[in-house]
């Protein structure tokens, strides 16, 4: 009978708790002792300092042309520029300094694409 009730607020613990870290002990008088500590909450990202339309000018200063895309993601804004030349232009844009570098996973993937067209 002990069993059925220490599984039972064991589920109760686990229900109620939810997102929570639950621990369970027996204690000597063969009661239960269950305890919740709240779990870390997820983190929101944090906002970006540099506006869409500031990482988009930035882009166009190091660029000039059409800025044919931008996108955030964990490591700044992906700008993607049509240059006045013609040609697409990937940039990175740091998310708290606007300072502008080209896209080094872009460039990469576009030298892969290149030596597989080669063969």
């Amino acid at each position: 009978m002990k069993r059925k009730f220490v599984i039972s607020t064991i589920a109760a613990a686990v229900l109620v708790g939810g997102g929570t870290a639950t621990a369970f002990a027996v204690v000597p008088d063969g009661t239960a002792k269950v305890t919740t500590a709240p779990s870390a909450a997820p983190k929101a990202p944090e906002a970006p300092e540099v506006t869409i339309e500031e990482a988009a000018d930035a882009a166009l200063r190091a660029v000039p042309g059409t800025v044919t895309s931008a996108e955030l993601d964990e490591a700044g804004w992906e700008v993607e520029v049509r240059g006045k030349d013609g040609k697409e232009h990937e940039l990175r844009v740091d998310a708290k300094t606007a300072k502008v570098t080209p896209d080094a996973d872009a460039d990469a993937e576009a030298e892969a694409e290149d030596a597989s067209d080669d063969d």
